[in-house]
């Protein structure tokens, strides 16, 4: 009988060993990556941490931008940039949108008369405008200028109004510039639950506002664009924050110029004052978009603020 308790025994303590053995086996087949289990004295862990089950190893760790825009964007965000675009791709397809437009504003007879009739023109001189436009490249979707447009929508929803200065005092190319990297400007639109409509009611519906807004959408300048739907602000439906840019580049030696150093002699304080050279825009292709009156104005504008006390001879010359 002891003999059978005896071989009974050994045989559990060889089954006992073989699991182990297969169990440590198991663990070295595991991959270096897979999640480290955190254990013992909390102040040994590393700063930064605090107790918890598992942390990933360092190397995955990563900040690393969406592949594909509908991962932070909605279908509705995407769609106002595939709208717009198709506005910039091909223009006068796109005046049959407007023509389309126009019939409805014929047909509505709850229209104001008066508000029917400027919006009758709008849109025919907008049909012409439209035959004339050059096909313009697609703005490409940009994750950080959607950033910049999400954190200003939600600013203002805080603020309860649709203001181009968030509540800490920042411009829209502040904005851009800081966050995003890059040079660009804004719209800020009150729009339609129609994508299309919304886009019509830019190019069409008068005023010095939606005229700018559809000058930016129409900007050959642009590279990035960014749409974050804002929804419901203070009295306001469905806004929108669009956000346009291009890369900023350093500048090239051919798009500035020195001036020579200018001397001011200050004849009854018996001194001379030497101007120290300014750096001032050329022609390069890079500012391209500026007419050479507006490139002067720049420049001088820089001069003054480059050496106040020596442009006062120019002060001197004007009052003579």
């Amino acid at each position: 009988m002891k003999a059978y308790f005896c071989l009974f025994s050994l045989l559990i303590f060889l089954i006992a060993c073989d699991s182990t053995e297969k169990a440590r086996s198991a663990d070295a087949d595991k991959p270096r990556t897979e999640l480290t289990q955190v254990a013992g004295d909390t102040a040994a862990m590393p700063s930064g941490y605090s107790v918890v089950d598992t942390i990933p190893a360092i190397d995955s760790i990563v900040f690393e931008e969406p592949k594909n825009p509908l991962e932070y964007m909605t279908i509705e965000e995407k769609s106002m940039i595939d709208e717009i675009n198709l506005l910039r791709a091909d223009p006068q397809a796109y005046a049959r949108f407007v023509d389309e437009y126009l019939q409805m504003v014929v047909t509505d007879q709850s229209m104001d008369d008066d508000i029917k009739r400027n919006k009758m023109a709008a849109a025919g001189k907008l049909i012409i405008d439209l035959q004339t436009i050059e096909p313009l490249p697609a703005l490409l979707p940009h994750y950080k200028l959607y950033l910049v447009a999400k954190m200003h929508g939600q600013d203002m929803a805080v603020m309860k109004k649709v203001d181009p200065i968030g509540s800490d005092g920042s411009h829209p190319f502040q904005r851009i510039h800081d966050g995003a990297g890059l040079d660009g400007s804004e719209n800020l639109v009150f729009g339609y639950t129609s994508i299309r409509k919304t886009i019509l009611s830019i190019l069409i519906e008068g005023g010095e506002v939606t005229d700018n807004q559809k000058l930016n959408l129409l900007d050959p300048q642009w590279e990035f664009i960014a749409c974050y739907e804002a929804g419901a602000i203070g009295d306001k439906n469905h806004v929108w924050v669009q956000l346009t840019g291009f890369a900023l580049e350093e500048i090239l030696d051919e798009d500035v110029e020195i001036i020579e150093n200018t001397i001011v002699e200050d004849i009854d304080a018996g001194e001379i004052e030497v101007i120290q050279p300014t750096v001032v825009l050329g022609n390069g292709a890079r500012y391209s978009f500026l007419t050479m009156e507006e490139k002067e104005m720049i420049n001088e504008i820089n001069l003054l603020r480059s050496n106040p006390s020596g442009y006062i001879r120019f002060v001197d010359d004007y009052s003579e």
